[in-house]
């Protein structure tokens, strides 16, 4: 994190690890250094959704992954059909929906692929 300057791409990863070594309130705190920097300095919203999904932030994640569809965030187009920190969310219909509407070439929702 340090070298770095803790970026949110550091930053969403450890909150997943987090996540994954069910350390909720680890996560959680990271998601919260993400969010309050989110409204000084852009944070990319594909970033944003997958560490409040570690926060256990579900309403949250999905409105991020709803603004990351509206804002045309790059990453999220790259990331949404397969990156690991996005896979609990892919059972969720709602960012199932999200995912649907970026209308990426041989995705299907049944086939998570």
């Amino acid at each position: 994190l340090a070298i770095s300057g803790r970026h949110s791409w550091a930053l969403t990863t450890l909150a997943s690890i987090y996540d994954g070594w069910n350390k909720p309130e680890k996560a959680s705190a990271v998601y919260a250094e993400l969010e309050a920097r989110s409204l000084r300095e852009y944070i990319q919203p594909g970033m944003l959704t997958a560490a409040a999904r570690a926060a256990g932030q579900i309403e949250k994640a999905i409105a991020f992954a709803q603004q990351a569809l509206e804002t045309r965030d790059p990453l999220f187009v790259m990331i949404a059909r397969c990156w690991p920190q996005y896979e609990k969310l892919r059972t969720d219909a709602r960012f199932l929906d999200v995912v649907r509407q970026l209308n990426l070439p041989n995705w299907s929702a049944d086939a998570r692929t």
